[in-house]
């Protein structure tokens, strides 16, 4: 279970929540609960992470965080992530400053929190969901047991990161230990902050924790509260066959996609990497080119289907990532013109205001399941 981003709007009138960051997150997980609901789903009882989208991080999280909590009385409470970026596309209001987005899955699911964590009671570090899939928490680089961030800038931080992630992985799967992560790890979040000065710190950070690393998504933003960096990550048990995508025509990445087999729900599931636009032209061919390089992973992911079909077939969940705000509109009307000849529609998320790497301008990231 998926949603897309829901901002502060009341479904039945179109109109934007009063009171600030606190009433526009009140209405946005109500839009979620709601969505839930329909699906057959209590969202306390399903929620297994959740992205919070907020335009000034600093100012507006405690507010949006104190409206969130609300929603979760009860243990385990999803694993949690915030951003500090936002995006506004066709008729989303300038006014929006908060939008959240939920993942959830209908089986038991266990709060992983490791000793001595520098934590609440509220927060999870992670959520173990039917003992297959890991949601983590979003990780900086803050000493776990003092909660104090790292000195050094990008590069310490990621570290520090990264090696807070690597306990939270081996908590949920002591029997891998500190190997966890490198082994188990398919799909990885990184945001970084100022982006383009920290590219190859935090690239240069990460290499030594993979042998082969997951499916990357690098943006830039705002990680709020002056950290440098900001990494969740997903991860499969032991015992989910995972295997790493390429395929010809795929930009030249470490790993363009994780393929996991699930054996108790016969599915298979693809973490894609985010795949950037051809540099250089405008936002419409930029945007046509990052669905190409989709299509060709999905191809070789999904070889049942043709590649120009395995995309439209399967994709659950994209996210669209935009340099230019302005561009996020037209961006966003190309995905939707392709998905028009989609049996199901994916949720897509749009980020904007984002820094890309290689001088990109859009990005396309897409997950699917077969």
């Amino acid at each position: 279970m998926v949603t897309s981003p829901q901002y502060g709007f009341d479904p039945s009138t179109g109109a934007l929540a009063s009171g600030g960051a606190y009433g526009q997150t009140i209405q946005a997980m109500t839009n979620i609960q709601a969505i839930f609901e329909v699906a057959g789903y209590a969202l306390n009882s399903t929620a297994t992470s959740c992205v919070l989208y907020l335009e000034d991080l600093d100012n507006n999280f405690n507010d949006a965080s104190d409206a969130y909590k609300t929603f979760f009385p009860y243990n385990p409470h999803p694993s949690r992530t915030p951003l500090g970026m936002l995006a506004h596309y066709e008729k989303v209001d300038k006014n929006a400053i908060v939008a959240v987005r939920c993942e959830g899955y209908p089986y038991d699911r266990r709060r992983v929190a490791p000793p001595n964590f520098f934590t609440d009671d509220f927060n999870s570090q992670g959520i173990l969901a039917g003992g297959r899939v890991l949601y983590t928490a979003a990780q900086v680089g803050a000493d776990p047991v003092t909660g104090n961030m790292v000195s050094g800038g990008a590069g310490p931080e990621t570290t520090q990161a990264m090696q807070n992630l690597q306990v939270v992985f081996a908590n949920a799967f002591p029997s891998l230990g500190n190997n966890s992560l490198s082994e188990r790890a398919c799909d990885c979040q990184v945001l970084i902050s100022p982006p383009r000065s920290n590219w190859m710190a935090v690239k240069k950070a990460l290499i030594p924790f993979f042998n082969e690393s997951p499916s990357f998504n690098m943006f830039g933003g705002n990680a709020g509260f002056g950290a440098a960096v900001e990494i969740a990550c997903t991860g499969t048990a032991p015992g989910m066959n995972a295997s790493i995508i390429t395929g010809d025509g795929v930009q030249s990445r470490a790993t363009q996609g994780i393929l996991v087999e699930d054996p108790d729900t016969d599915t298979n599931l693809l973490y894609g990497a985010s795949l950037i636009g051809d540099s250089g032209n405008n936002i419409v061919t930029q945007t046509q080119y990052a669905l190409f390089q989709n299509e060709v992973l999905f191809g070789k992911a999904f070889p049942i289907y043709m590649t120009s079909d395995a995309l439209q077939q399967t994709a659950a969940f994209c996210t669209l990532t935009v340099q230019n705000p302005d561009d996020a509109s037209a961006a966003m009307a190309v995905l939707q013109s392709y998905f028009d000849f989609a049996p199901m529609y994916p949720t897509i998320a749009v980020v904007a205001g984002s820094d890309l790497p290689d001088e990109a301008t859009v990005a396309l990231q897409c997950s699917g399941v077969y």
